[in-house]
């Protein structure tokens, strides 16, 4: 792993099939870095994207619909952030999540209800 993610700490990770996301943070920030598994047999990982978080992630998630979902914890607010990793679009989206607004029509889809609760339910 330090190969992959010099100088940085791993705190959470999803796979779906041969794509491999890993949340990590240096002293200063977040990121998320998606692998692709080029070699299974050997398990060789390639890197193939990595985006920079302003804030905490505090649990992703690969979904075969949505693509990368991660649940992000920015200035005292819950947010999501997602890319469909097609290589179409270079960034993410934000999802604000904040209580005080409903999120806007068609931006909360239902299949990631779960990780939203995972992520943002106090212990």
């Amino acid at each position: 792993m330090e190969e992959l993610l010099p100088d940085a700490t791993p705190e959470s990770a999803a796979v779906l099939r041969n794509t491999i996301a890993i949340a990590a943070h240096t002293a200063s920030r977040f990121k998320i870095h998606i692998f692709s598994l080029s070699d299974r047999a050997n398990m060789l990982l390639s890197p193939s994207m990595t985006f920079d978080i302003e804030g905490e992630v505090t649990c992703l998630s690969l979904d075969p619909w949505h693509g990368l979902v991660a649940a992000v914890w920015r200035g005292g607010k819950p947010l999501l952030v997602r890319n469909a990793l097609t290589g179409e679009a270079p960034g993410l989206e934000e999802i604000d999540l904040d209580a005080g607004k409903p999120p806007p029509p068609g931006k909360i889809f239902p299949r990631i209800t779960s990780l939203m609760l995972r992520c943002f339910t106090p212990v």
